[in-house]
């Protein structure tokens, strides 16, 4: 296994409590696309690499049963927004939800 820091189970398991609430849960085999837009209330902290990751791993065996299922992303950050937040969408590429 590898170390994970503190900060980051923190923030992935606030993803995992957030993704119980997802409706659009992704059936094992089946392949999705994911929609990720991150807002910062001032300049971006933290690579948007990292930050997809933590969301992909906070996801894991609630919304799919692996992130090997995720076969494509769309991430953009915005700066300067009033609410700091993550919000993410999920898209099966296999059927229409």
């Amino acid at each position: 296994n590898f170390y994970t820091p503190t900060e980051t189970r923190i923030y992935e398991n606030k993803v995992a409590r957030c993704s119980l609430a997802e409706k659009n849960k992704i059936r094992k085999g089946e392949r999705c696309k994911l929609i990720i837009r991150i807002y910062f209330k001032g300049k971006q902290r933290g690579d948007i690499d990292n930050i997809i990751k933590i969301c992909l791993d906070g996801m894991t065996k609630i919304v799919y049963d692996d992130d090997k299922c995720v076969k494509e992303i769309q991430a953009k950050i915005f700066e300067h927004q009033q609410n700091e937040r993550v919000e993410i969408e999920v898209f099966s590429l296999d059927n229409t939800l």
